[in-house]
């Protein structure tokens, strides 16, 4: 758990822009969220939603981790699970988070797909977590 703990504070690109738009919230965490300060827009009455960068986001480490939306709490990228399962050291990992911060344009948004969100990515579809 500590590299985990160590990959996500070094990376923060799922809630930077780099990954998704916006990030769902149910109707239920609308008030804790906004009592913390944070903007929520509401979408459609199946919920609502905050729009990346996360203004909870400082530099790449959360400022409300414990009272961070449920989807927040429950997401792993594909990096985070090759890390759980061995595929990768936290190394090459943190070298794989590393790279995608230096890389821009097309380049870019193809490696975050692959390492990050998957081989199979709708470039059409509105990129929500």
């Amino acid at each position: 758990m500590a590299d985990a703990s160590q990959l996500c504070l070094a990376c923060g690109l799922c809630c930077s822009g780099a990954l998704f738009d916006m990030v769902r919230v149910t109707h239920a965490e609308v008030p804790r969220l906004t009592k913390l300060g944070l903007p929520v827009m509401f979408k459609d009455e199946h919920g609502a939603a905050m729009l990346h960068p996360c203004p909870a986001l400082d530099d790449t480490a959360c400022t409300i981790y414990e009272h961070r939306p449920a989807r927040c709490f429950w997401y792993r990228c594909y990096l985070l699970e090759a890390l759980y399962s061995d595929e990768v050291s936290i190394d090459e990992a943190l070298k794989v988070v590393a790279l995608a911060k230096e890389l821009e344009g097309p380049q870019r948004q193809q490696f975050l797909e692959y390492h990050f969100l998957g081989r199979s990515v709708r470039r059409d579809r509105k990129r929500t977590l």
